[in-house]
């Protein structure tokens, strides 16, 4: 099993092993971009969706997120995880399938995201788009000040409708 322990160590041998067969400055750059592409590739493969219900105290819980999204019914998720430009596929890939659902409504939890890349974003319109095909929604939870003024100019807002895009209380 691939860890972020042994990432780092690997990556400080090969920096170290280089600096015995390469000059200095390129066995430092070599390090920093092995180091670089070690933490994008296990940032994007922590990324988890959870589906959030009701439990039977009255609390809520989390739950696996469904694969496929039921119709007539309301889906709450949140991601958990770098929600940066390598982690968006594994995001999306993760996503409930929209085929064969009617009437359903995905909320999406965003609390917390300071900002979204142009490729989380990206991903939210296309999601929203296959939703609204089949006559589904999306709604955003959570959402901060700058994510929402990223929405308008970006014309997420339009698309969405403003009466689905929440703000985060904090």
């Amino acid at each position: 099993v691939w860890n972020t322990y042994a990432a780092e160590r690997a990556a400080m041998v090969a920096t170290f092993a280089l600096t015995l067969l390469i000059p200095l400055h390129w066995a430092i750059f070599a390090g920093v971009a092995l180091t670089l592409l070690l933490f994008v590739y296990s940032s994007s493969s922590q990324v988890r969706l959870v589906r959030i219900v009701r439990g039977p105290d009255g609390g809520f819980e989390e739950q696996a997120a469904p694969v496929r999204l039921p119709s007539d019914d309301v889906t709450a998720l949140h991601a958990h995880g770098n929600a940066f430009f390598a982690a968006i596929a594994s995001l999306e890939a993760l996503l409930p399938a929209t085929e064969g659902a009617r009437n359903a409504v995905v909320i999406f939890g965003l609390r917390g995201r300071e900002s979204l890349t142009t490729s989380g974003i990206v991903m939210l319109e296309r999601y929203a788009r296959k939703l609204q095909a089949g006559g589904n929604k999306l709604m955003l939870v959570g959402v901060e000040p700058r994510v929402r003024r990223e929405f308008d100019r970006t014309g997420v807002t339009s698309l969405l409708g403003e009466e689905n895009i929440f703000a985060s209380s904090s």
